[in-house]
Parts: structure tokens; C-alpha cells; sequence
């Protein structure tokens, strides 16, 4: 392995950007496949998180 990153210009630096770019990419392209799912459950916790202070708010008034 060495070898091979030692005939490389640069060594490491060009394979770690392409690794990143590649990372970057494929994460991007996994979330615009599953979007609709995304907003989906975004939209369910902040609805449940929105219940969660509407109950626990008034009762945590006396404690302020």
C-alpha cells in the first residue's frame, strides 16, 4: 500500500478529497431518495414535541 501512495503526486491529499467528495455525494443522493420520509418523521417529532410543551408548559409555570 505504501508503495502505491508513494508513486501518488501529492500521497494521500488527492485520494482523501476524492474519498470526501464520494462521502459527501452518496450521503446527499441517500437523503434526496428518502426525503419525503425525512420531513415525515421531522414533522411528527416536532408536532409531538409541540404536545410535550403545550402539557408539561402550564404545570411548570408554579415553578418559575
Amino acid at each position: 500500500m505504501f508503495k502505491l501512495m508513494d508513486r501518488v503526486d501529492d500521497g494521500v491529499l488527492p485520494m482523501l478529497h476524492d474519498l470526501q467528495h464520494h462521502i459527501k455525494e452518496a450521503g446527499l443522493s441517500d437523503m434526496h431518495a428518502c426525503a419525503d420520509l425525512i420531513t415525515t418523521v421531522c414533522a411528527s417529532l416536532f408536532i409531538f414535541d409541540i404536545n410535550l410543551l403545550v402539557y408539561f408548559l402550564p404545570n411548570s409555570v408554579q415553578y418559575l
